[in-house]
């Protein structure tokens, strides 16, 4: 492809709107791998990344957008979110799955955005469990 081509869109169908296109999309992002030891790896994987991207890992890239910091800041806290989720569903027969303000959480919970080792070690934490 060249220069001159159009970018292609990458969007992820809407969970809300198209739950099983979303199913399907991030199923077809894990290929051939196994599930599991994708999510046994993800916190070895953030670490990488967050630590290889140094200081630049707490620059926003524009107003208004999260850094990669604030968006791990924003992983740990859907892992809070979703570890309580299974157990309501693993324990209740018709459990309400409350929502949560994503931004709201970022802005109030992680100000200043905790050290990336606190962060991953909350994560694994979370993950093993």
């Amino acid at each position: 492809m060249g220069d001159d081509a159009p970018m292609q869109e990458h969007r992820s169908p809407d969970p809300i709107t198209e739950p099983h296109a979303y199913q399907r999309y991030l199923l077809g992002l894990l290929g051939s791998d196994d599930p599991a030891e994708v999510q046994e790896g993800t916190p070895s994987v953030w670490w990488s990344l967050l630590t290889a991207a140094g200081p630049d890992a707490s620059t926003r890239p524009a107003d208004g957008e999260w850094s990669a910091l604030e968006c791990f800041a924003h992983a740990v806290d859907a892992e809070i979110v979703m570890s309580s989720r299974y157990r309501w569903i693993l324990a209740h027969d018709e459990p309400p799955l409350i929502g949560y303000d994503q931004d709201l959480w970022v802005d109030r919970l992680h100000r200043p955005v905790e050290p990336v080792e606190d962060l991953v070690a909350t994560f694994a934490a979370l993950r093993a469990a």
